[in-house]
């Protein structure tokens, strides 16, 4: 994490927890204070919710109004007018801003990944708007290695190809389903450098058979930023919050237990781990898992 980052985490507004309640309708969620209907997770949903709902109008205001912008300037004007927020950081929960929010992530990620770099290729499962492959180039961090980004939504992935363009990168998109088998038929080189990033929390699918297909690509490593269920500590009650939030709401959150069972199988062999590191949703922080097929 960048020395920037810590100070400004460290001149963050600490939250008590007992006034999370001002700022998230969740706690009283929880606790059974409030209705609330758990929504469904099928492939049409994921679609409606990412696609129709959230990546469409993403794209018609991109090209209607930021034909030649970058995705920062595009983040910062999305932003605009939005105030600090609870997150859940490694040094409580903290009143952080949307940009120190992304900086705090991206921070993350480039700690994870950059000593495995540069490779074949730097691989993005999920990438959402791309905005990690962007933030990772513009600060260097993947000078000769090719970027590809793989996504589910159509739109996104004209995004992704939107933003690239604007900021000069060459970068490769394609489709994405983790509910398939092979979850791309898109070629990954071997050796490539592949992560998600909340990407597998909606994904109703076996985490160890996911595990298994990205092994299958022979890769370098595998690096996840995803909420990890068995991190949350059971005499903490913010965690215990946070794996509340995971279990109503049906989220997978299974990926560490699950790369440990195939490296007990002799599949893979993890790396690294870094629990509860960052949630820009207090109640639904992400923990890193690094690791390289056996």
């Amino acid at each position: 994490m960048t020395r920037r980052t810590q100070q400004a985490l460290r001149e963050a507004p600490l939250i008590p927890l007992e006034d999370l309640p001002r700022y998230s309708p969740w706690p009283a969620r929880l606790l059974g204070l409030s209705a609330w209907r758990k929504p469904v997770k099928s492939e049409a949903e994921l679609y409606r919710e990412y696609e129709e709902e959230t990546f469409a109008p993403y794209l018609e205001r991109a090209r209607s109004h930021y034909a030649h912008s970058l995705y920062r300037e595009w983040f910062a004007a999305q932003t605009a007018g939005t105030g600090p927020s609870p997150c859940h950081t490694e040094c409580g929960l903290r009143l952080l801003t949307p940009g120190q929010q992304l900086e705090v992530f991206i921070d993350a990620v480039q700690d994870a990944l950059a000593p495995h770099l540069p490779a074949p290729a730097l691989c993005d499962l999920g990438a959402g708007t791309g905005k990690i492959l962007y933030c990772l180039a513009q600060r260097g961090v993947t000078r000769q290695t090719p970027l590809l980004a793989f996504e589910f939504s159509p739109s996104a992935r004209e995004l992704i190809r939107h933003f690239s363009r604007n900021q000069g990168l060459d970068m490769q998109v394609h489709a994405c389903n983790f509910l398939e088998p092979r979850i791309t038929e898109a070629a990954i080189p071997r050796d490539a450098v592949l992560f998600t990033s909340f990407a597998l929390a909606c994904v109703p699918r076996d985490a160890t058979d996911f595990l298994r297909a990205l092994a299958a690509f022979r890769p370098r490593v595998v690096a996840h930023f995803e909420p990890c269920a068995d991190f949350f500590k059971p005499d903490n009650l913010q965690h215990m919050m946070c794996r509340r939030y995971v279990e109503i709401n049906g989220y997978n959150a299974d990926i560490h237990i699950a790369a440990r069972e195939l490296e007990a199988e002799g599949v893979l062999r993890v790396l690294a781990t870094r629990p509860n590191v960052f949630g820009g949703n207090p109640l639904l922080p992400f923990s890193t898992v690094v690791w390289t097929p056996a």
